[in-house]
């Protein structure tokens, strides 16, 4: 069977729940039923991708670390 215009239904959220993910073009949210509360909650990206692009650059500098090479062992 097809779904028609009844079968959905919209819903809006105001500004005052802010959610620490943006809601803008491109971003994706969950939503489904616990118990008798509707629950919408933001699609986790996965991946190291994902998770370097939430990163902000660091703003310092790298310590110099003193690494010299080890000396050369004999294995056999």
């Amino acid at each position: 069977m097809g779904k028609d215009a009844s079968d959905y239904f919209a819903t809006a959220v105001t500004r005052r729940f802010v959610f620490p993910w943006s809601w803008s073009a491109g971003d994706e949210a969950i939503m489904h039923r616990d118990g008798d509360r509707l629950v919408i909650e933001p699609v986790r990206k996965r991946g190291l991708v994902a998770l370097l692009k939430t990163m902000k650059p660091l703003e310092e500098d790298f310590p110099e670390i003193d690494d010299p090479v080890p000396p050369p062992e004999k294995v056999l």
